[in-house]
């Protein structure tokens, strides 16, 4: 594993227009490169500032109909529901480009839960094949308990080396839903992963997250240390603890 590269801006409007431009940067190349963008949004409020510049990016080069939009974790709720993940991701992003509908990949909560993991993890699999597909870009975001995706301290899932796509309890965070979610498997496969983390609150987490070592059972966020690809944390100063 290559050390992650961190990146620290003023604030979070700098956080979030920085990480507009890496995006659409990240998706041209995979697009030159391979001929698709497969991507895994993220939930969470701070993200939704990128999501809505992403609306509103101006690329004259960009295809979007080689995009595909997968979620890397979501909220055991119906699709509607003002607590979805994806139909936040949809509200601020998708709704306003000319992604095909069917090239957004929604986890199916219409199924039980154990279900839903399952036939997600079948769709990435058909969909990107490989033994442990490969997504081109993974965004993250990072509690302030130190979890990531759906990934949250002392879960069961955090040792979860078979599947690629898993289910599980909420954690102390609101709001208080089941989850389904991409798993480290399948997460430190990526290309490229991509965390998105500001606010002070964050401070203490994320410098222990980034210590050598640091206990993934306490920091979840520690877990994700991709196999091939690169590891980039773009904070703002406030998260960083810099003036």
């Amino acid at each position: 594993m290559a050390e992650p590269q961190i990146n620290i801006y003023n604030d979070a409007n700098d956080v979030a227009s920085h990480a507009a431009d890496l995006i659409m940067n990240i998706a041209g190349e995979a697009i030159k490169t391979r001929g698709k963008f497969f991507i895994a949004f993220t939930g969470g409020s701070a993200i939704q500032a990128t999501y809505k510049l992403l609306a509103i990016h101006k690329s004259s080069d960009c295809d979007w109909t080689k995009w595909f939009a997968f979620m890397s974790d979501e909220r055991y709720v119906p699709l509607d529901d003002p607590r979805s993940n994806f139909g936040m991701v949809k509200r601020t992003f998708l709704s306003h480009v000319p992604i095909p509908a069917s090239h957004t990949y929604p986890v199916p909560t219409e199924l039980s839960i154990s279900e839903a993991a399952r036939t997600y993890e079948w769709g990435i699999r058909r969909l990107l094949g490989g033994d442990v597909p490969a997504f081109d870009l993974i965004l993250l975001g990072m509690g302030e308990d130190g979890h990531t995706a759906s990934l949250f301290p002392g879960a069961k899932n955090l040792k979860e080396n078979n599947a690629l796509v898993s289910f599980g309890p909420p954690g102390v965070l609101p709001p208080p839903v089941d989850r389904v979610t991409f798993t480290f498997p399948l997460i430190n496969a990526g290309r490229i992963v991509l965390f998105l983390i500001e606010s002070e609150k964050k401070r203490e987490p994320i410098s222990q997250v980034l210590k050598p070592g640091a206990p993934v059972e306490k920091y979840p966020a520690a877990g994700v240390q991709p196999k091939q690809g690169q590891l980039i944390f773009l904070l703002d100063k406030a998260a960083a603890g810099t003036k």
